[in-house]
């Protein structure tokens, strides 16, 4: 399901940005410490996602909410979750406001 699909993706991103942050922080302690220009990093950072997740299953998406790692990414403004019928509506009408949850 959603869920089985998005966690795996948001968590490998939360990692990646973790390792981006101490890399920077190590960076930033090199340049305090040695008063030397600091590596630029900013090409290594690791693209900003926002994942849309959609599943015709409301309980999918309630389950989906609950779980923390989804809770962190959507606090950061990262993923939402919609219920979605493809048979219902065309994708265009689909509102993907963070504060939505349905869009039947």
């Amino acid at each position: 399901g959603v869920g089985n699909a998005i966690l795996p993706l948001l968590d490998q991103h939360s990692r990646l940005m973790m390792e981006y942050t101490t890399k920077i922080r190590k960076s930033d302690k090199c340049f305090n410490e040695n008063n030397e220009n600091a590596p630029t990093l900013q090409a290594a950072r690791p693209p900003q996602l926002h994942i849309h997740c959609l599943d015709f299953a409301p309980t999918a998406i309630e389950l989906l909410q609950q779980d923390t790692r989804f809770k962190a990414a959507a606090k950061e403004g990262r993923a939402t979750a919609h219920v979605y019928d493809l048979s219902s509506m065309h994708p265009s009408d689909i509102c993907i406001s963070p504060d939505t949850t349905s869009n039947s």
